[in-house]
């Protein structure tokens, strides 16, 4: 089964050395540096696509704070939100409805404005439980972290740039997959179509 402590040992395996690690707490510099890097690259990498198995959807609170110039609305963000991808639309088919993202300035928290009563935002979520991550997801995560471990472990900046264009690669396909997994369905026959069959 994946594990953090797997994906970090992939992407060791990416600096060409042969250090391993058993845990990210160990007394080792690979590990600190696991450590260090692991969750920042899980949640970049996460960020970085609306990947099917990180998404989630949820009708956001309204506060009892001043909407932004121009929005009807303040409404809450959710804790586990990493990406917002959009509000959805009152009908199926409809334009999603705008929103901005901003501070609050008197509760120093992110909300979201908008002009909807009830929105339902849909956005990527934290996953930090590695059995849910996609194979694809984790192939590009391992390219991320050890691009960003390659100068503190290997010293080679070279390989740090290298390792960052494998991982934007890899980004690339697993696009092309997510996408096929979220298809939405196909539009209904015109009415002159179906009369002609």
């Amino acid at each position: 089964m994946l594990s953090d402590v797997k994906l970090c040992n992939l992407a060791l395996s990416h600096l060409g050395g042969k250090a391993r690690i058993a845990s990210l707490a160990e007394a080792s510099e690979e590990a600190r540096q696991c450590a260090l890097h692991y969750e920042p690259a899980r949640d970049e990498a996460l960020r970085a696509l609306p990947w099917p198995f990180a998404s989630k959807h949820k009708p956001l609170a309204a506060l009892d704070e001043p909407a932004a110039p121009g929005w009807g609305r303040a409404f809450e963000y959710p804790v586990d939100c990493l990406a917002p991808r959009f509000l959805a639309p009152a009908a199926r088919g409809e334009t999603p409805p705008p929103f901005e993202v901003g501070v609050s300035p008197a509760l120093d928290r992110r909300l979201i404005y908008a002009n909807v009563a009830a929105p339902v935002l849909h956005y990527t979520a934290r996953v930090a439980n590695t059995s849910l991550f996609d194979p694809l997801f984790a192939r590009a995560l391992a390219l991320k972290l050890a691009s960003s471990m390659a100068v503190a472990l290997s010293g080679r900046f070279d390989l740090s740039v290298s390792l960052g264009s494998q991982y934007l690669r890899a980004l690339d396909e697993a696009a092309a997959a997510a996408m096929n997994e979220a298809l939405p369905p196909a539009p209904p026959e015109a009415e002159w179509i179906r009369a002609r069959g």
